[in-house]
Order: C-alpha cells, then structure tokens, then sequence
C-alpha cells in the first residue's frame, strides 16, 4: 500500500493474519476467563471480530462521541450485564482509548470487569509506549495491558 497514513500497516490482509492469531494466542494463555472482546474505533474494528469469531466470543462496540452512525446507543454488543472482557486497540498513546472504553461499559453493564488490553501494534506511530502511561493505567483499573 502506499501512502504514510499509519493505519497502512493495519490495513494489511497477511499483518492482520499474523497479529489476530498473536491476540488469539495472547488471550487463551493470559486471559483465559475472558468472556467478551471490546473496542473502540476502527483500528479495533479491524481486529476485534476476527478474534472474538476465532474464540466464539461476543463482541463489545463502544462508540467515539464523533462517530455518525444510525444508533444512538454509546455501547452496543454483548448482552449480559455481567462480562469479563479485554479490550483489543492497535496501540497506546495517552491511555484515552481504554480509559474511555472502560467508563462507557462500566455504563452500560451492571457488573463488568475489564481483565486487560492487547495492544497489537505495539507502538504509537514508531514512539514506544511510556512507562508512566503504562503503570498510570494498570494501577487506576487493575490490568494487564501487553503489547505484541
């Protein structure tokens, strides 16, 4: 693909292929009591339902508060109002995609707990991830975020 968009990588039918069977590893060996996948945005779209398919797993939407779309509802997906789920993103930057994510299900579902979030980029537009992000958010939510 050319162009210098960074979603190029992601847009990658073989990258795809490769990192959803990493997630899928990461999720059966990590988080073994996962009961739901969710995400946010389209980098999460790209990867979340090949995953949940994989493992037979329900999906969890959350909404950016710019998408358009013909529903209303901020979160959309699995019914149950008490999910275990990991939250599946490209990568992380200031930790507002997960933080977001939580706080819309914790909204939405009466009992949810968030295990972790798999990051299968890695990396922010070629910047490693700072440390502080990553202790700031496993300290605030109690998760294990990893990076593939």
């Amino acid at each position: 693909m050319d162009g210098s968009s960074y979603m190029n990588m992601s847009l990658s039918g073989k990258f795809l292929k490769r990192k959803a069977q990493k997630v899928i590893e990461t999720i059966r060996k990590h988080f073994p009591n996962c009961q739901a996948i969710a995400f946010r945005g389209i980098s999460g779209a790209l990867m979340a339902p090949v995953v949940a398919a994989e493992l037979g797993l329900p999906l969890i939407l959350v909404r950016k508060s710019t998408d358009s779309c013909h529903s209303n509802a901020k979160v959309e997906g699995c019914s149950r109002k008490e999910v275990k789920y990991v939250i599946i993103d490209d990568f992380i930057e200031s930790g507002n995609t997960i933080e977001t994510t939580i706080y819309a299900i914790e909204q939405y579902m009466a009992c949810p707990v968030c295990l972790g979030a798999i990051l299968y980029k890695g990396k922010s537009n070629g910047n490693s991830v700072t440390e502080y992000v990553f202790e700031r958010l496993q300290e605030a939510y109690n998760i294990e975020l990893i990076m593939l």
